[in-house]
């Protein structure tokens, strides 16, 4: 039995239980109208995933060949569980805990609540395998529950032609057992009360894309300080607004999969998205682009929380994340001029903390400026840009440049003059090694925010100090298929998932659990494309594949050969005896004759370099795997192209293909961007790193795909390129 997020406790049985004709779906009358929302979400993914309908019916009785769905509380649902064998219930009775049995007449889903049901349902369909014209379920036990209650990505409100796609990543949340989305708002959702600030927001969108310079030119055009001020986040919803009826689609998908929404709308800082309609709130006025409202200016809070009221009437959230980071130009209005840093922002905090509980809201603020370095085991940080050592958080910092000066006041005292049930969002965790500590000993509970697979397993002790709960990882992207994919968002979620549910890290090292990750992605990634989306290796129809010969390699030593039991995709590959390797400083690259309408072209890719050539650290670093995503070029893909239809007025195409390990791909002069795959054997001979890439011809109608050239890419990174093996599928 194979569950991820790995369960607390799981024990397989013998024999399988089979889902057949007469097999059924029934929920327990106790609490009924959860048992039936999580009995219908099973019923309808089984359908889905494998076009077999079972019926959801009320239980009436013993039944056989089918599942029992209710509560833990429910008699005949805690019967059916001793009944199956299941032992250490009690380990499940507690927010958001499931216990499952499986035998050979029937399957028992209890929950402690409603979320530890759809929590039950997740694991379930896990274990589901298809048998011929029904589905088997092996026999076993399972045991869990959640190791911290808040487990949440952070993402922009997405565009609207995206919204397919964001509906789609809820379902694969849900399936990773997240229980929250932290939906970032600014002006990017229809604002009724004030479309003046959405008309303002849509025209800063539309000059900052078009902006030749990089966006951080922009935004401190004409500021005190070429660096003070962080991200304008123009990439929420795409540069535009959706409607508040397209927010009330994603609101119903969430609830429908057991997910939260908590929208957050940002203050004192990052309010270009008030300030470019209302400037007169701005605290500096001789801002071309303010991004801080005046906490001493009382129309600033009759307009932030006339926006927040609305927000809250149409999302009606259990908590909101109101900023409160990256706030670096206050006292400097005469309003403000001779108020402290600490009574400024503890102030605000506090007015947005009473008008949030007075609507039954609470509370989360992000927490660097509220961290005395001075209390932490790590002071100072070089600053980006000059170098020099500078008092990060919330301590006092000199801003200077050829531009101007400004001295950024102290605010760290604020963390005592707030409630102590105010969450903080900690994503300093990452530059302290303590700060939860810190936090601690300010009486505050904390969930670390930026959190992710990236840089966190390594300390996973972290995770489990008393006033943690949990974790947020983040995205500072535009929320679509494309630019998720170019993150590996899909990835670092489930495996983030996994660390924020399960208690399992502390007890199997991580290298033994990495199958567990790769072999769950293989099998949930699809959730992530409609079925017409996907790669031409995954569709539902398959495709036709061909493998390529490799030339033989040239001179050198010869290069150790790829270890690999089976790769992320259902291609044949046919491993070359002698692979093509690019050695540094090759610029001529090997050709590769395909010849035919390909549909795609998938790589069996490898690259042979270290984290210290990439002068760079190692992005993925799970205890002793290391995955290199190198954001740099480590290679290209030429490809020629000629028309079906010969035609002497067009002539052949040509394209250069960037490839990013880890990243996305492009397609021929159009970007078509996919989820990279991975294979088994991560790490072979030499420490090189295998991948499976997999390149989409944009036109394979009326395109002849006549050869591809592969190339080292324009980074100059030490290493050698190897391509193992190459399939066309056609």
């Amino acid at each position: 039995m194979k569950v991820l997020p790995q369960p607390y406790r799981i024990a397989e049985g013998t024999g399988a239980l089979r889902l057949g004709t007469g097999a059924r779906i029934e929920y327990s009358d106790l609490f009924s109208r959860d048992a039936f929302a999580s009995a219908a979400l099973l019923a309808r993914r089984i359908d889905e995933r494998h076009g077999v309908r079972l019926p959801v019916t009320r239980a009436g009785g013993p039944a056989k060949g089918g599942v029992l769905m209710g509560t833990l509380a429910e008699g005949a649902v805690a019967q059916a569980i001793r009944k199956a064998g299941v032992k250490g219930v009690d380990a499940a009775r507690r927010q958001e805990g499931y216990a499952i049995g499986v035998t050979t007449d029937r399957a028992v889903i209890g929950g402690h609540d409603g979320a530890g049901l759809a929590h039950g349902v997740q694991s379930f369909l896990q274990l589901i395998e298809r048998d011929g014209r029904a589905l088997r379920v092996p026999c076993g036990r399972i045991v869990d529950r959640p190791a911290h209650d808040f487990r949440a990505i952070h993402v922009y409100v997405p565009p609207k032609n995206e919204i397919p796609h964001f509906l789609r990543l809820i379902e694969f949340l849900a399936a990773a057992k997240f229980n929250t989305i932290v939906l970032e708002i600014a002006a990017a959702v229809e604002l009724k009360r004030h479309p003046e600030v959405n008309r303002a927001w849509e025209q800063y969108c539309h000059k900052a894309r078009k902006f030749p310079y990089t966006q951080t030119d922009l935004q401190n055009f004409q500021t005190l300080h070429s660096r003070g001020k962080d991200s304008n986040h123009f990439e929420q919803g795409g540069g535009t607004c959706i409607s508040q009826d397209d927010l009330r689609r994603i609101l119903r998908c969430a609830r429908e999969n057991g997910i939260s929404i908590i929208p957050e709308v940002q203050s004192p800082g990052h309010a270009y998205w008030l300030c470019l309609a209302h400037p007169e709130v701005a605290e500096w006025q001789d801002d071309t682009f303010p991004d801080t409202i005046c906490p001493s200016n009382p129309r600033s809070y009759e307009l932030l929380f006339d926006v927040m009221d609305e927000i809250i009437e149409v999302m009606e959230p259990r908590w909101m994340l109101t900023g409160n980071d990256e706030v670096y130009f206050l006292r400097i209005c005469p309003r403000c001029r001779d108020r402290s840093g600490h009574d400024i922002l503890a102030g605000h905090v506090n007015k947005v903390n009473a008008f949030l509980r007075a609507r039954g809201v609470k509370q989360i603020i992000a927490g660097d400026k509220f961290i005395n370095p001075d209390e932490c085991e790590r002071k100072r940080l070089p600053e980006s840009g000059t170098g020099k050592l500078i008092r990060w958080g919330g301590g006092e910092r000199l801003l200077q440049d050829s531009t101007g000066s400004y001295v950024q006041g102290a605010t760290w005292r604020a963390v005592d003059m707030i409630p102590d049930d105010v969450l903080i969002g900690d994503w300093y965790f990452g530059i302290s090694p303590d700060t939860e500590r810190y936090f601690a000993k300010h009486r505050k509970e904390v969930v670390f925010f930026n959190f992710g697979p990236f840089g966190s397993a390594p300390a996973p002790h972290r995770l489990f100090a008393p006033n943690v709960r949990g974790g947020i990882i983040s995205t500072w992207i535009e929320n679509g298929e494309q630019s998720l994919a170019h993150n590996n968002f899909a990835l670092q979620t489930m495996i983030t998932g996994d660390l924020l549910w399960s208690e399992v890290q502390r007890k199997i090292p991580a290298r033994q659990r990495m199958a567990f990750f790769f072999d769950r992605w293989r099998r949930t990634r699809d959730l992530l494309h409609a079925p017409e989306d996907r790669l031409p290796s995954r569709k539902p129809a398959g495709a036709r594949y061909r493998m390529l010969t490799l030339p033989a390699a040239g001179g050198g030593s010869p290069f150790p050969a790829v270890r690999v039991k089976r790769t992320d995709h259902a291609a044949p590959f046919r491993l070359a005896k002698h692979p093509i390797v690019l050695r540094p400083g090759d610029t001529t690259g090997t050709t590769l004759r395909v010849g035919s309408r390909a549909r795609s072209i998938l790589f069996l890719q490898g690259v042979a370099v270290k984290a210290a050539n990439a002068k760079r650290q190692p992005l993925y670093d799970y205890s002793d795997y290391k995955e290199y995503f190198i954001s740099m070029e480590v290679a290209a893909l030429k490809v020629h192209a000629s028309w079906v239809a010969k035609d002497p007025r067009r002539t052949d195409r040509h394209g250069r293909v960037p490839v990013r390990l880890g990243m996305e791909t492009g397609g021929l002069l159009e970007p078509v961007t996919n989820c990279p795959s991975f294979c088994d054997a991560i790490l072979q001979p030499g420490g090189t790193a295998v991948y499976v890439w997999e390149w989409v011809n944009p036109n394979p109608e009326h395109m002849v795909i006549e050869d591809v050239t592969f190339v080292r890419g324009r980074s100059d990174i030490p290493g050698d390129l190897v391509v193992y093996a190459v399939t066309v599928a056609e």
